[in-house]
């Protein structure tokens, strides 16, 4: 989607990275993209899957690869605490 613009991540050491990650609900459309260091967009995606959450209201605790087998039963808020 980005190579129309010019960008060619082989070239740049960048991939095309999803602002919001698919994972959390975001769309593969251009206007969802930027570009990202390739190592630090690679390790992401683990990364991201393996956190775990916690729900406010009961404190029960759940990692995001969990909550992704049943996506349409769940939704959670990313607070950003800094």
């Amino acid at each position: 989607m980005l190579a129309k613009y010019g960008f060619v991540a082989s070239d740049e050491g960048m991939d095309g990275d999803h602002i919001t990650e698919i994972q959390f609900g975001g769309k593969d459309v251009l206007e969802n993209l930027w570009p990202l260091d390739a190592g630090v967009n690679r390790g992401a995606g683990p990364t991201l899957a393996g956190a775990t959450v916690t729900y406010p209201a009961t404190g029960k605790s759940i990692k995001i690869s969990d909550l992704k087998a049943n996506a349409r039963a769940y939704y959670f808020k990313i607070k950003n605490t800094l």
